[in-house]
């Protein structure tokens, strides 16, 4: 797993679960204490409760993020066929995965619960990917809690072999791998694969994983910023790895890197990703491709209002900082109309969509918009 750290921040198992998120995180700054030129700092005694000391509390604690809002829009664009798939979900502690949807428009989600927003861009089929928004925010609620099983799609559905409640920068990982070694023995002769992006947002933080090239953003004051890393055979770390794993790499007739196993003298199945789901093909008998996620912990402030997750339909067609312009173009729009926030985070993927299809994006386009609302 690679993993990056915006700030230095644990990765082991144990307490930090689902359950302590549950909680509503304490102020980490303490009440300032008033000093005088003249005199010896005062003490600020808590056992009085003056209207100057209670507005001295209200103005030292931090804003807290109070409510999540998840919303999804997508086109099939120029290809003959969909294969892209979203997921919204709210996991909680003891009920499970409380709503979860590959087709529902959007939910929201308190903060003691945790947002799950994923994003499948799928190629040779789709299967890889509706298998994988169906079953991964069950596989991500067992890790977080430390329960083989606490939450399923079906009887007969994957699940994590975890003895302890996992960090979320944990429980990511192990439930793509999880999902992937599970699918390898129930597609039949499906040959689909998947890349996948997913954000957690648990706390006042957020966790991102990707495999593939579908992209996660985060608005923070008047910037953007990716926290994706693309895994493409172009992407040269990615290039030495699959050289020294046996594979081969050469153009196609449009001029598009691609991966090909020995065997293939006629290339005639070649990938463009380098890590996804499913795509057993090169990742049997021997791993030219890996189920290990890029995963990036945020610590999110009032600075950040807004993630976008999406697939290369959208990021091929439109740079970043467009992307995200368009985005808040249409926030600032429908706060004309409506102050209802889920309405608000469904303009803006309906939007960035609508915007990669007059970019002529040639894929299938995917927006996930997530709307943090600060309290």
């Amino acid at each position: 797993m690679a993993l990056m750290q915006m700030k230095p921040k644990g990765c082991s198992t144990g307490a930090g679960s689902l359950q302590r998120h549950a909680a509503a995180a304490p102020s980490r700054h303490p009440a300032p204490v008033l000093h005088s030129s003249s005199r010896p700092p005062l003490a600020v005694t808590p056992a009085v409760a003056t209207p100057e000391r209670q507005q001295l509390h209200r103005t030292s604690t931090e804003p807290k993020l109070d409510r999540v809002f998840m919303a999804a829009a997508s086109s099939q664009g120029a290809k003959h066929s969909m294969e892209d798939c979203s997921c919204l979900a709210d996991l909680h502690p003891a009920h499970g995965v409380l709503s979860s949807s590959v087709s529902r428009r959007g939910v929201s989600v308190s903060q003691q619960h945790i947002a799950v927003a994923a994003v499948f861009d799928g190629h040779a089929g789709r299967q890889t990917a509706l298998a994988a928004a169906e079953h991964l925010p069950h596989l991500m609620h067992q890790g977080l809690t430390g329960r083989q099983r606490s939450s399923t799609a079906c009887e007969d559905g994957p699940s994590v072999v975890v003895q302890e409640p996992l960090q979320p920068c944990c429980a990511l990982p192990a439930a793509m791998r999880s999902f992937d070694t599970w699918w390898a023995g129930r597609r039949g002769r499906d040959r689909s694969g998947s890349t996948a992006v997913v954000g957690l947002v648990h706390g006042q933080e957020l966790t991102v994983g990707n495999l593939g090239d579908s992209v996660a953003l985060l608005a923070r004051g008047g910037g953007c910023r990716r926290l994706t890393v693309g895994h493409r055979a172009d992407n040269a770390v990615e290039m030495l790895r699959v050289l020294d794993a046996g594979g081969e790499l050469e153009y196609d007739c449009c001029g598009t890197l691609r991966l090909y196993r020995p065997s293939d003298v006629g290339r005639r199945n070649g990938c463009m990703f380098t890590r996804s789901l499913g795509d057993f093909n090169f990742k049997q008998p021997r791993p030219l491709l890996l189920c290990e996620p890029h995963v990036v912990q945020q610590q999110l402030s009032p600075l950040d209002s807004f993630v976008l997750l999406a697939s290369d339909g959208v990021t091929d067609a439109l740079a970043d900082d467009d992307v995200m312009a368009v985005a808040m173009r249409a926030l600032e729009r429908a706060r004309n109309h409506t102050s209802d926030a889920q309405q608000l985070a469904q303009a803006a993927a309906d939007e960035v969509t609508a915007a990669a299809l007059r970019g002529e994006s040639g894929d299938n386009i995917t927006a996930v918009a997530v709307l943090l609302d600060w309290s």
